[in-house]
């Protein structure tokens, strides 16, 4: 009876750390895949995560530049934003701009959506191999929400073009950042 109960205990934490690995395999896969270039050519041979990044930099800039444009607009930091949007009796919410979060929002919320949506669009139908049809799945969708991010009128604050650099100009790019930041 003993044999028979550690046997069962074996199969037991065979089947749980299966099953851990079966979770961590789509992580661990993403995370190795996001620091690889990424296959479509529209993104010029950039990494998911220099295409990140550089997306965020553009924003900032943008942001900047709006700043700049707008002198009378206060910004106000995200945790704040959300509040001033809670109260809008408020009398000094006139003149502040919020972060509307568009590189924390839209990029990361999203695109973490896509990764989900994708892998459960492959599974569905019943792509092989999964992994590089989910990854080709997931890169299309991200450069669709790049087209949409692009297509918003010229005045909205998260509108980015289409212009995505080539890995020497991104890494010019944060060069020239490193140095312009004291």
């Amino acid at each position: 009876m003993k044999i028979i109960a550690q046997l069962f205990g074996t199969l037991i934490k065979a089947v749980l750390a299966l099953l851990i690995l079966a979770l961590l395999t789509p992580i661990l896969y993403f995370a190795w895949r996001a620091n690889q270039p990424m296959d479509m050519p529209e993104f010029n041979g950039l990494t998911y995560v220099q295409y990140m990044d550089w997306r965020k930099m553009a924003f900032d800039d943008t942001e900047a530049q709006y700043l700049r444009s707008h002198p009378g607009i206060e910004f106000v930091p995200f945790p704040l934003a959300v509040w001033y949007m809670l109260t809008p009796s408020r009398d000094d919410n006139k003149n502040r701009k919020g972060d509307d979060g568009c590189h924390n929002i839209l990029d990361t919320g999203i695109n973490g959506l896509n990764a989900i949506n994708s892998a459960l669009y492959i599974l569905f139908a019943h792509k092989r191999p999964f992994f590089s049809a989910w990854r080709q799945t997931f890169e299309e969708r991200v450069w669709e929400g790049a087209e949409f991010i692009a297509s918003l009128p010229n005045g909205s604050l998260c509108r980015l073009p289409l212009n995505v650099p080539t890995p020497e100009q991104y890494e010019a790019m944060k060069q020239e950042r490193r140095i312009a930041t004291p």
